[in-house]
């Protein structure tokens, strides 16, 4: 079974793609940096904040792929100038 990590997994379009995997069947985790739960028994989640670097590490660890779909909307640029600091 493909392993899928989704970040922003609680957002607009990351909820969604998280929905459709989880009902193909995909072993799906999201990482949030928002409190949260989830409506399915077959998603794991763990907290994180992309722009602070926490959390990625351990969500990807036994990912076989990443869907990226994290953002933050309420103070966007100062949140892409720390994206690159990631990485």
């Amino acid at each position: 079974m493909k392993r899928v990590l989704g970040t922003g997994g609680t957002g607009h379009l990351g909820k969604h793609i998280v929905e459709c995997l989880s009902e193909k069947n995909y072993e799906v985790s999201i990482l949030t940096s928002r409190k949260t739960m989830f409506p399915r028994d077959n998603v794991s989640i763990f907290k994180g904040d992309l722009s602070k670097n926490t959390g990625l590490a351990e969500a990807a660890a036994e990912a076989d792929m990443i869907i990226y779909c994290a953002s933050n909307s309420r103070n966007f640029e100062e949140w892409i100038l720390a994206v690159p600091k990631i990485y």
